[in-house]
């Protein structure tokens, strides 16, 4: 009413808004959780625009910055990596050109303007995109990208983007199979042989500190997990053990467990401390989670799950888990000892990439085989009378750029501040603002019974209520 505004809603639970003077898309309003009522046209009141689901929740959004999402592109290359630096204010963008050798560089962009701040080509032929990859964040603010040979590393090579110096800061005797960080900050790194064992190297000061072995068999994984308030690595394989080893000088302090597995399988696909490192999870293969004291190494509890493939602590005093194999995700609740719980039905393949936002309120997955789905956390809260309640994928926001609907994701990361999402999709790099992408505010008079139930109100009873 009285401007150039117009709303359009499709099935895909998306809202695009056009200035019809000028024919061009200003705004997108997403964040609805179930199909809009489509037999029912929208209510522009002033710049808030009402919505009406077929569940009979009334959604309302309200017409606000220019247009989402950027997109930020590499000239003539494609962009197979991205990750913010340390402080959100630009992006490390990893490009290729594939040729007859594989080259590539990396790029460090103000993603904001677009502006190219630093660029660099590497020096030889032949990176290693899942080395480069491996390696997320800045050391001491300035070495923001690595790279080793595809076929084996045997070194790891900096750039620093400041002088825009290469230099060799690791030379190994055996094959490099993957690189994980310490702590933000710290110069420690871990790197994973290809005969098992994991040489742990001060980048910085370019040395080896030492090695450890974290099974004493084959593993088809490799799990580590640093303590920063503990100083302890935590490293889980395939025989029964977690191992907690001093993180300064690589010494044994002790071995949790074994633990008999359900199954027969003792794989151990993924460790986190508790918060105050007083004691640390593991997501075991035979579909349990366990709990170690880590002082006294007692068993703390073992509660059957699916299989979970990534444990992350999220919301006021949450443990979220993924599952390896079949997409769902559980919301335990650490208080009751993982009794109380919200299973999460995603209708997604199991997701590859899990990020939690700094404040731990928002879960962003994606697999590069479905839309990547962002969450609220506080949607979702196990009470004490809940033991289970499953949800529906309904609920997630596609973080479809609007290219195609079955658009999907290569990585997917928050800004060190949690007010930003990043994507990489089709040599392209797409950012959101958070907000935005949950940003419907949901009203319901009477709570969850959606006005009393059924019939859905019209958008008009809606609005009167």
């Amino acid at each position: 009413t009285n401007s150039n505004l117009l709303a359009t809603t499709s099935i895909d639970q998306s809202t695009r808004v056009w200035d019809v003077s000028k024919g061009e898309q200003v705004n997108l309003f997403l964040g609805m959780r179930s199909r809009p009522d489509l037999s029912d046209a929208g209510h522009w009141d002033g710049d808030t625009y009402y919505l009406l689901s077929e569940k009979g929740v009334l959604h309302a959004w309200r017409a606000g910055p220019p247009i989402w999402p950027r997109k930020i592109t590499a000239t003539d290359e494609e962009i197979v990596s991205a990750w913010f630096d340390a402080d959100g204010d630009a992006l490390i963008v990893e490009r290729y050109t594939e040729g007859e050798r594989y080259t590539g560089g990396i790029e460090r962009v103000n993603w904001r303007t677009g502006e190219v701040l630093a660029s660099h080509q590497w020096a030889k032929e032949s990176v290693n995109t899942e080395v480069v990859d491996s390696v997320r964040k800045t050391v001491s603010g300035k070495a923001n990208g690595y790279r080793g040979d595809p076929k084996g590393s045997l070194e790891v090579v900096e750039w620093n983007w400041e002088t825009d110096i290469e230099r060799v800061i690791a030379t190994t005797e055996e094959p490099i199979t993957s690189i994980s960080t310490s702590m933000e900050g710290d110069p420690r790194h871990v790197l994973l042989m290809a005969s098992q064992v994991l040489e742990v190297w001060d980048f910085e000061r370019a040395e080896r500190l030492y090695v450890v072995d974290p099974s004493s068999g084959y593993a088809q994984w490799i799990f580590t997990e640093w303590g920063s308030e503990t100083g302890l690595l935590a490293t889980g394989a395939a025989d029964g053990f977690v191992r907690l080893w001093d993180g300064e000088s690589g010494e044994l302090v002790r071995e949790l467990g074994p633990f008999t597995a359900h199954n027969g399988d003792p794989q151990i696909l993924d460790l986190l401390f508790a918060p105050g490192e007083r004691s640390i999870y593991a997501a075991c293969k035979d579909a349990r989670i366990r709990e170690w004291d880590v002082e006294t190494g007692e068993l703390l509890l073992e509660t059957a799950s699916h299989t979970m493939s990534t444990l992350k602590l999220v919301g006021q005093d949450q443990l979220l888990g993924s599952a390896l194999y079949n997409g769902k995700m559980v919301l335990f609740d650490r208080s009751s000892q993982l009794k109380n719980r919200i299973q999460l039905n995603l209708s997604t393949k199991p997701a590859s990439w899990i990020s939690v936002s700094s404040d731990k309120r928002h879960i962003l997955l994606s697999n590069a085989m479905s839309p990547a789905a962002l969450l609220d956390v506080r949607q979702f809260k196990a009470g004490v009378d809940l033991k289970e309640r499953v949800h529906g994928g309904s609920f997630s926001t596609s973080l479809d750029p609007g290219e195609k609907l079955e658009s999907t994701f290569e990585v997917t990361e928050f800004s060190p501040d949690g007010e930003h999402v990043m994507a990489v999709h089709e040599g392209a790099v797409w950012i959101w603002p958070t907000d935005l992408l949950s940003a419907a505010e949901e009203m319901s008079p009477v709570g969850i019974d959606y006005f009393g139930g059924l019939p859905s109100p019209s958008l008009t009873e809606a609005l009167d209520k």
